[in-house]
């Protein structure tokens, strides 16, 4: 009985003099710690609808805000560790080693993307990694943002831990309703015309601005290539409807033309809402000539046909003739009559040269007038 009153005592004596000191150790750990988190607190905030865009993250603050509450009279030292996870799985994260070490003062301090998710300083994985790389873009999905701030020396968290979800949707593109594509617009009635196009689709949170753009289009030209790169005639902007009236102070040439029109969906900083496509697809539209320009295209016609009616005189007149001495000469030849077929030879070539020159002179004539018509035809929309 005596063995375990000594082992009793003997563990009262031993516990004291190992077990104490680490346990003072963990406990000043954990104090200083628990201070560090006392100190620091972070609140942060996440637009339902960030932009997918990486860059926007970098420069647009109204996608993520960190508010870091300093509550100690000392500036405190620390990173931030941030964890951007879709669907579950992690896809991004802070490189410890590359993150600026900040120095919080007492008091609130607000951080946003670009210190949060600095660009260099980020390690991409799974979906994000290959979609980043291509196109500058989160990929489309359910979202959960994780900060916290950790101490600079040993990465231990010296803030609370806070997290933000958010949805991140791919919009698509509007499509183009009226006028259709290629359709006509008489020039002088263009004001009566409407632009409408389809919503963009999911309905965003926020306002859309659609951006109306109407443009020239050249010969052999792209209408997508026009849309990107020819100077806009016209470019109006809607805010959260879908249509247009044509604007009052834009008249189209009184000539005509080919021009093509499309719809950009952005948001309030004029940030296109639809990455990299931009535009919906352009629809053609052709413009026809005034009714002045109609009617002068009308009378150039009508002088092409007093051309045409001459030169088709002219030709009948000298064919009939031709063949008249065509004949006289083949009596002469029949008679053999070598001094009157002689005679006649000469005006027979020189005729038929005439009448040559008058049967090209007609076919043109003809070709020309026929064009005029065909302008004319087409300045009415026949």
């Amino acid at each position: 009985m005596s063995q375990p009153a000594k082992y009793s005592r003997f563990n009262r004596v031993w516990k004291p003099q190992i077990i104490g000191p680490f346990v003072l150790v963990v406990l000043l750990l954990f104090s200083v710690s628990t201070a560090h988190s006392q100190a620091l607190q972070i609140t942060l905030t996440v637009s339902p609808h960030p932009s997918m865009r990486l860059s926007d993250w970098q420069s647009r603050r109204e996608n993520v805000t960190l508010i870091v509450t300093n509550t100690s009279s000392k500036v405190t030292q620390g990173t931030i560790s941030a964890v951007l996870s879709l669907n579950g799985s992690v896809v991004a994260s802070t490189k410890p080693d590359v993150m600026q070490v900040l120095n919080i003062p007492p008091g609130q301090s607000i951080f946003f993307g670009g210190d949060i998710f600095p660009s260099g300083a980020i390690s991409f994985s799974g979906d994000a990694k290959d979609n980043a790389s291509r196109t500058g873009m989160l990929p489309e999905g359910s979202y959960e943002l994780c900060v916290t701030i950790q101490s600079p020396e040993n990465r231990i968290a010296i803030s609370n831990h806070d997290c933000r979800p958010f949805f991140l949707t791919k919009f698509s593109l509007p499509v183009l309703l009226q006028p259709n594509d290629g359709s006509s617009v008489s020039s002088g009635l263009e004001p009566t015309t409407m632009f409408s196009w389809t919503p963009l689709v999911p309905a965003p949170s926020a306002l859309v601005n659609y951006r109306v753009r109407f443009v020239e289009l050249l010969p052999l030209q792209n209408p997508k290539q026009a849309i990107l790169n020819n100077r806009p005639l016209f470019e109006k902007i809607v805010t959260s409807v879908t249509q247009l009236q044509w604007p009052q102070e834009f008249r189209l040439p009184a000539t005509g033309g080919s021009f093509t029109w499309s719809v950009q969906a952005e948001d309030a900083n004029g940030t296109p809402l639809v990455l990299p496509e931009r535009f919906a697809e352009p629809f053609i539209v052709t413009a026809l000539p005034s009714q002045e320009e109609c009617m002068k295209l009308l009378g150039a016609a009508e002088r092409d046909r007093e051309v045409l009616l001459t030169a088709e005189e002219r030709y009948w007149q000298d064919y009939s003739k031709l063949a008249e001495l065509k004949k006289q000469f083949q009596d002469a030849n029949d008679r053999v009559d070598v001094y009157e077929m002689n005679r006649l030879e000469p005006e027979v070539r020189s005729l038929e040269q005439t009448v040559e020159r008058e049967r090209e002179l007609h076919e043109t004539s003809r070709n020309t007038y026929d064009q005029a018509m065909e302008k004319y035809r087409q300045c009415l929309g026949h």
